[in-house]
């Protein structure tokens, strides 16, 4: 199912892994490294939900493909206080675009059977009891 595949890519890239809904997920208490540079902070994949979907071919006979689709988010901890948004976006968001959303969706390609369907990012800051930045990643994945 996708929830392992996505959790192999982030945990094979040195991220943390989560799988739950939003209650859940901000139990979650990592480690606050928000005073360490960016580039030296661990990065969080959490993974929301996945609604899984059967196909049905002209006959009404269920085919091997299956669709799942979900959302989660991959995130840095930051600080409330840092200055303003365009300092977030600069040294926490943008940087999360090509250093760990992209090498996420490009990790699946790899994995035997699973291709993605749809992919839609949107930024996020401020989020969740640990006070995380980054993107909110809305997928489609296929297997079959």
């Amino acid at each position: 199912m996708i929830v392992q595949q996505i959790k192999q890519i982030a945990e094979g890239l040195g991220y943390t892994f989560n799988y739950g809904v939003g209650a859940w997920q901000n139990l979650v208490d990592h480690e606050d490294d928000s005073d360490l540079p960016v580039s030296e902070r661990q990065i969080h994949v959490k993974l929301w939900y996945v609604d899984r979907e059967k196909n049905f071919n002209e006959f009404g006979s269920e085919v091997s493909e299956k669709n799942y689709s979900g959302m989660f988010m991959i995130g840095v901890r930051s600080r409330i206080d840092d200055e303003d948004y365009s300092y977030k976006f600069e040294n926490h968001i943008f940087p999360l675009l090509a250093e760990a959303a992209d090498k996420i969706c490009v990790g699946l390609d790899f994995c035997d059977g699973w291709s993605w369907k749809s992919w839609r990012m949107k930024e996020f800051h401020n989020e969740l009891d640990t006070n995380m930045d980054g993107w909110k990643v809305e997928f489609t994945a296929k297997n079959g």
